[in-house]
């Protein structure tokens, strides 16, 4: 009897304490705030390419997004050119736009069974590549609207 009873304790705590890890909780650094119903998957900096990288999933692991950010010192001329060469080089169909009042490329995409999109745009002295992933095309799009919602740089 005791351990049916700490058996299931065991489970409930584990059904408690994985629920809140997945709850709306908002996701603050030097470089951004963002709101999701997420976990935070990865948090590093890459001293090679001078990166920090972060990731956010969701309790299925089929959705989320990854953020890169990197203290880049260019012109304002500089950095048009360098996101309209991006564009241009035809690796994703990407196109210019606007992200949160910057100026920006974007680029949705299919990779097996995936549906995905990424955001380049520059803030202060700050390059942001922004990658979304979703496992429909509507989830893909809320995350989409989520980020729009709650992201916002610093």
């Amino acid at each position: 009897m005791k351990n049916k009873v700490l058996l299931i304790l065991t489970i409930v705590y584990s059904f408690i304490t994985n629920a809140q890890e997945y709850k709306q909780s908002e996701f603050k650094n030097d470089n951004f705030i963002l709101s999701c119903k997420c976990i935070k998957a990865v948090d590093k900096f890459n001293n090679k390419k001078g990166t920090y990288n972060y990731a956010f999933e969701s309790k299925s692991r089929q959705n989320g997004y990854m953020i890169s950010v990197r203290e880049i010192n260019m012109s304002k001329k500089d950095k048009t050119t360098f996101l309209r060469s991006i564009k241009n080089a035809g690796v994703l169909n990407f196109r210019g736009t606007y992200f949160l009042t910057n100026n920006a490329i974007i680029a949705d995409f299919k990779k097996d069974n995936y549906y995905g999109k990424q955001i380049g745009f520059f803030k202060k002295k700050k390059s942001y590549t922004i990658t979304i992933i979703g496992d429909s095309k509507k989830s893909r799009n809320n995350l989409y609207e989520n980020l729009i919602r709650t992201f916002k740089t610093k």
